[in-house]
């Protein structure tokens, strides 16, 4: 604790009177009006001489303030600082130092935004006295500042807070912490932070695996640091895969790395301490050695632990984004393995897409090293017969995330397609995920003599040469694909509306999954007389009449013919108007 000596109270004791306190009789002569002592590099002696110095002029204006902090130091020593209230802004910088001195490695927690409990070392605490203003700088007025350490994506960096004397006049350094959201470390928020760590540190090398994430999170997209949350639209978690830190061709952003030096926590322990055998202060012998120890970098010290933020990076499968998220905000995504039984395909086709569950990875390479090691499956077919449920299937069964890109996403420039489609490529195969090029067609489109579409062809055809994933292309102009396109495609599935055996089975299916009432006669009669229905026809005008309050008690054949004239693709079967007029909604289940 610093303690300030005025010009006018300096003579009225004498210069030579505050020479024992490292306060020299020349360095009154200078244009200083004011000089400080540090109470903490006195000895107990001296500390007693400064006092008694003090009481001898009592009545002196200035020595009153000086008795008062001389016993607010002596407190310190005694009990801590942790119930002691700073008078001044300067003093606060010596309390703080002792508040957080004993405390194990001079950490301190503040609950993030997001929820979640971050941990900082303190590295500096710093006394700024006030600046007046001039014409080359504005006014400042006095602070302290706290200069907080941690690691987080991409390597150490800092922050710092600062405590002005409206935030710390006449109140303890816990409180003046809490305001600012800060707390020590005790044990409980030790084996909580030791617990997440250990976590982040499983999943940070996990690249590609894929998780459930909910609540806010940071853009980290090249313009922005906007705040995204990992929820979908509907408010249910959305699905994740842990990135690299920085993808090929991305800036690596400047972290601002904080200088630790190992000795600022020696020096203000040096301080607080008197040996009363040798009766050592800080301004003798010993404070010597140790500045030249330090000096040469031979003080003995452990290694100062810079805590870790455990945030990672994620990419967002629905929203398409890289965002930084909380390890604790991640949950483990459950594959359903099972999710090929409610695959209704003919067996043909059934056939081959267990076929492809069944290969693993390394099966399909090229003679030319680096060519052709992924395999490249078109899918085509009317829109709702199964082409991206298939997909999904394959990488629920091989336990793998589905990165599904719309074509739209990628553009149809011939000069930006090659690197857009590189960049997803290099993403999926990076993450070891199924892709989904979904709505290929004017990727796959045979070329004639539009040259910009031959160009959007070629560039396609070059870059799906080289990528070294399971890729699915869709389409639904099955008569329109390329021949060079289909030749790289290692299967070609047509799909179909499914067979009335099929679509039975779809109906059963899906009423099941949503709790739905129907009976197979129902279905069969509903399905005798719609065999164009395809799987996502299905879906939908169950899910439609599933909303009908009548549906409680079964859905019946005139409410599947009243929902469907509200279809808005195909046919619209079941014309005829009894069955479709609102009074047959209530119709008896069959």
């Amino acid at each position: 604790m610093d303690i300030i000596i005025h010009r006018p109270l300096a003579q009225r004791f004498g210069y030579r009177a505050w020479i024992p306190y490292g306060v020299s009789e020349e360095s009154w002569r200078t244009y200083r009006d004011e000089h400080t002592i540090n109470l903490g590099q006195l000895s107990s002696q001296k500390l007693d001489d400064l006092e008694a110095l003090l009481k001898s002029k009592e009545g002196v204006r200035g020595t009153n303030i000086l008795l008062r902090d001389i016993r607010a130091w002596r407190k310190v020593l005694e009990t801590g600082a942790a119930k002691m209230k700073a008078r001044t802004v300067r003093q606060f910088e010596t309390l703080l130092q002792q508040y957080l001195l004993p405390i194990e490695g001079h950490r301190i927690y503040q609950r993030h935004t997001e929820g979640a409990m971050l941990c900082y070392v303190v590295a500096e605490i710093e006394y700024h006295p006030p600046v007046p203003e001039s014409h080359s700088h504005s006014r400042s007025p006095a602070q302290v500042t706290m200069s907080l350490a941690y690691e987080e994506v991409g390597g150490e960096t800092s922050t710092s807070e600062t405590f002005y004397a409206e935030d710390v006049r006449g109140v303890t350094v816990a409180r003046v912490l809490a305001e600012k959201g800060y707390l020590p470390e005790t044990e409980e928020l030790r084996a909580e932070y030791l617990k997440t760590t250990e976590r982040y540190m499983r999943v940070a090398g996990q690249i590609g695996k894929q998780f459930w994430a909910r609540g806010p999170s940071k853009s980290q997209e090249r313009y922005t640091r906007s705040t995204v949350m990992l929820n979908n639209e509907d408010g249910e978690p959305g699905r994740i895969v842990v990135d690299v830190f920085h993808e090929e061709g991305e800036r690596e952003g400047r972290s601002h790395r904080v200088h630790l030096s190992p000795y600022y926590w020696a020096r203000i322990a040096s301080k607080s301490k008197y040996d009363p055998e040798t009766d050592e202060d800080a301004d003798g012998d010993d404070a010597d050695d140790f500045k030249a120890e330090e000096k040469a970098g031979d003080l003995d010290r452990e290694e100062i632990e810079v805590p870790i933020h455990p945030w990672l990076l994620v990419f967002h499968l629905t929203k398409h984004l890289r965002l930084r998220a909380h390890v604790d905000q991640l949950e483990e995504y459950i594959y359903d393995t099972n999710l090929s039984d409610k695959l209704i395909l003919p067996e043909d086709q059934k056939s081959l897409v267990q076929l492809l569950i069944e290969t693993k990875g390394g099966m399909f390479q090229d003679i030319v090293r680096g060519k052709g090691g992924g395999a490249v499956v078109l899918l085509t077919g009317r829109p709702g017969v199964g082409k991206t449920l298939t997909a999904e299937v394959y990488a629920e069964s091989e336990k793998r995330a589905l990165y599904s890109v719309q074509c739209s996403q990628l553009g149809t420039n011939s000069d930006k397609l090659e690197e857009a489609l590189m960049e997803v490529f290099a993403r999926a195969k990076r993450w070891n995920a199924v892709m989904l090029l979904d709505e290929a067609d004017v990727y796959v489109h045979e070329r004639g003599n539009n040259m910009q579409q031959n160009a959007i062809v070629g560039v396609f055809l070059r870059v799906l040469e080289y990528q070294g994933t399971v890729l699915f292309l869709t389409t639904n102009r099955p008569e329109d694909v390329d021949d060079a396109i289909a030749s790289r495609c290692i299967a070609r599935l047509v799909y179909e509306p499914p067979g009335p055996e099929d679509a039975a089975k779809i109906w059963r299916i899906l009423a099941d999954i949503s709790d739905l009432k129907i009976t197979d006669k129902v279905i069969a009669k509903v399905v005798a007389t719609n065999p164009e229905m395809t799987g996502r026809d299905i879906k939908n005008i169950l899910k439609l009449a599933g909303l009908m309050p009548e549906a409680k008690k079964g859905i019946t054949v005139e409410q599947v013919a009243y929902v469907q004239q509200f279809k808005p693709t195909g046919e619209v079967a079941l014309k005829d108007p009894a069955s479709s007029s609102p009074q047959a909604r209530s119709g008896e289940a069959v």
